[in-house]
């Protein structure tokens, strides 16, 4: 018979309560974890004592140097806690939440979280019955001793480490056992049913219908699947999140030199029409070679995972491309109204504020034409092509070379050239209102230029080319991205 202040204080143990669990359903129908399901076997002799508690010996048991004639007079004394003492669960309690702790696990009561480089595990107590939820790939990985970074691309690190001696013909092939401690997990068990119960009603559903075959073939495009990889590409910069504020930094620091460059050259003289021509030219160039170099390598790095993921039916490619385009827009845009503001400030360049929206959205579209046609095998080959072919397009673009002087089997370029478009529908907003640009009589060396339109016939722009341009650049936009379409089709087949 136990005594209360005696042989025990407190006894209540907490639970799971049922709306806490109804959270971490929600929570596992939008994440989709893993979920785990242990069973204490013998929980409550798990529990450790804090008070002296005695009990008769039992039977069948014949303690040591002790007679039988003297079993009355030996007691026991519990070490841990038995079923049927009141601070049973208590114990158990406490002593499983002694060893969470220790592992780092921190608790709400009968929930326990743990960050583990990024990911975070959730425990679930409900007495004796343990839920452990955790993302599936990154468990395993883990369980494996291989530990993904938490700026690194979960996908990235899974190929990468699959693949880093794929070609080693060892009997410790890191793939080999990677791949056998799969086989034989839980992991796969799960999977695998998933994959037979979708054949199954996937089959069911062609057989009482036949024309749902049909369909299912010519429905290749989904934009549940694309906008899942859309947050997949923005869950990517945001994990490489350092990288692309210093990508940023960068431009902010580039903007700020140039712009200082310029600063007080900005006047309607002989000498400013030159300097202006200048800002125009960092504007156009800035937005066309740095970030056309710096999509080379978006598909290349990723092309080994896009096979793998495209062959099993994962996404098809224009749900991947789209995808890719419209997660590389924000950035593009960000970055070139940085980068055009602090310039257009500090030289001068517009100070009406409709002249600078115009040139900014000049400028965004002159930087997304650059990063179109990104579908390259390797960053090698794209500088093989690139190099010579951009040397020609900033020839042309007008800046350096009167248009009309180029000979006839080069000035075909000029038409596919989206600097010289750029550059001219720029220098169209700056130049078509001014009237009075001063002259230096004195000096022969300088040209007499009065007005805005001089400047444009100098330099063989007209400003009726205006919308045309703009209709070009947008022409070339969408063929850029055709054409990277049409590779990276050709690449997965």
């Amino acid at each position: 018979m136990q005594r209360q202040g005696v042989d025990f204080n407190e006894t209540f143990s907490p639970v799971l309560r049922y709306d806490s669990f109804r959270v971490l359903l929600v929570y596992i129908i939008q994440e989709d974890p893993e979920i785990l399901t242990l069973d204490v076997c013998s929980t409550f002799p798990y529990g450790e004592l804090e008070e002296q508690i005695y009990m008769v010996v039992p039977e069948g048991i014949m303690p040591k140097d002790v007679g039988d004639n003297n079993t009355k007079d030996v007691m026991c004394l519990l070490r841990k806690s038995l079923y049927g003492l009141k601070q049973a669960p208590r114990c158990r309690n406490a002593r499983f939440k002694k060893l969470l702790y220790k592992n780092n696990l921190h608790a709400n009561k009968c929930i326990f979280t743990k960050s583990v480089k990024g990911e975070k595990i959730i425990l679930a107590l409900f007495v004796d019955d343990v839920k452990i939820l955790d993302l599936q790939a990154k468990f395993h990985f883990f369980s494996l001793g291989y530990i993904c970074p938490h700026s690194y691309n979960p996908a990235d690190f899974f190929i990468s480490t699959l693949f880093s001696d794929h070609f080693k013909i060892s009997p410790t092939n890191k793939t080999q056992r990677i791949c056998d401690a799969f086989l034989s997990s839980h992991f796969h068990k799960k999977l695998d049913f998933k994959l037979e119960l979708s054949i199954h009603e996937i089959q069911s559903k062609m057989i009482s219908n036949p024309w749902n075959k049909k369909k299912l073939r010519c429905h290749t495009f989904s934009c549940h699947r694309t906008l899942l990889l859309i947050q997949r590409g923005f869950l990517q910069i945001y994990r490489s999140s350092s990288i692309r504020w210093l990508q940023i930094l960068q431009k902010i620091m580039i903007a700020i030199i140039s712009g200082l460059c310029f600063f007080g050259s900005i006047n309607l003289d002989q000498l400013g029409i030159q300097a202006t021509q200048g800002v125009i030219f960092i504007l156009v160039s800035e937005n066309t070679f740095f970030p056309m170099y710096s999509t080379l390598s978006l598909i290349p790095q990723e092309l080994p995972l896009f096979l793998r993921e495209y062959k099993t039916g994962m996404f098809s490619v224009k749900e991947y491309y789209i995808s890719k385009v419209l997660t590389l827009f924000p950035g593009l845009v960000i970055e070139s109204v940085i980068f055009t503001f602090i310039v257009c400030i500090l030289s001068g360049l517009f100070p009406q504020f409709i002249s600078l929206l115009e040139t900014i959205m000049i400028v965004i579209l002159t930087i997304n034409v650059s990063s179109a046609c990104v579908a390259f095998k390797n960053i090698s080959l794209a500088m093989a092509y690139l190099v010579p072919f951009d040397y020609i397009l900033m020839i042309t673009m007008g800046s350096f070379i009167k248009l009309s002087s180029l000979p006839l089997y080069i000035q075909w370029v000029k038409y596919f050239s989206w600097l010289l478009y750029s550059t001219e529908t720029i220098s169209i907003i700056h130049w078509k209102d001014i009237n009075n640009i001063s002259c230096y009589p004195n000096d022969e060396d300088l040209p007499c230029i009065e007005d805005g339109n001089q400047v444009l016939q100098y330099f063989d722009f007209q400003e009726d080319n205006f919308t045309q341009d703009i209709i070009f650049m947008i022409s070339l936009y969408f063929m850029f991205h055709f054409l990277g379409y049409i590779i990276l089709l050709k690449k997965s087949s």
